[in-house]
């Protein structure tokens, strides 16, 4: 038996959450969240409060993009 969400996910669907590197997640079901600290497997988010799917969370070391500028 599979389980489904309300919002008809499945317990395998995934939704990726982008962070920015300012507190703000686009997420792959067009929506927008921000947290004020950490991502948000360190504040207890397993799955996406929108569609139900469970988050993937994809950032970039905002710190390292700026040392390889600094670098160039």
């Amino acid at each position: 038996m599979e389980y489904q969400t309300l919002g008809g996910a499945t317990m395998n669907d995934k939704c990726t959450w982008e962070n920015d590197g300012d507190g703000n997640w686009d997420t792959q079901c067009d929506n927008g969240f921000s947290l004020n600290d950490g991502m948000p497997s360190e504040n207890g988010m397993v799955y996406c409060c929108f569609c139900g799917k469970k988050i993937v969370e994809i950032f970039e070391d905002v710190e390292d993009v700026q040392d390889d500028e600094d670098e160039e």
